[in-house]
């Protein structure tokens, strides 16, 4: 899939969540994306166990089983993560974000987003 398909589903997915109203893409070179109140309002509902799901499940269409393999991890850790069973470590988050050729930021907790914005 190509990168501009991978944005296009993803958009789709927050305008489905969010509403058209809330979604925009005008200027979108002049603007931080995770500084936008579109964004910001993503995040407060989209945890990164859904984030994660989402990517795997909606954008890309893995199963549990390939992302296992990309990860070099057992079926049940990601399956763990996807329900929170399992927290989503910083490290996880890199590897993740890594595979899916994304921002790992977004497979991070926000609490620990605002912590680091603090530092």
């Amino acid at each position: 899939m190509q990168k501009s398909g991978i944005l296009n589903d993803f958009i789709n997915d927050v305008r489905k969540r969010f509403g058209n109203d809330n979604v925009t893409l005008d200027n979108e070179d002049e603007k931080d994306i995770f500084e936008t109140d579109w964004f910001k309002d993503f995040r407060n509902g989209y945890t990164p166990s859904v984030a994660l799901k989402t990517n795997r499940k909606s954008i890309r269409g893995w199963t549990q089983k390939e992302l296992a393999g990309k990860l070099s991890v057992p079926v049940q850790y990601v399956s763990n993560m996807e329900t929170g069973i399992r927290p989503i470590s910083v490290k996880m988050a890199d590897k993740l974000g890594k595979a899916f050729g994304i921002n790992p930021i977004v497979f991070m907790p926000k609490e620990w987003n605002e912590r680091k914005k603090q530092d």
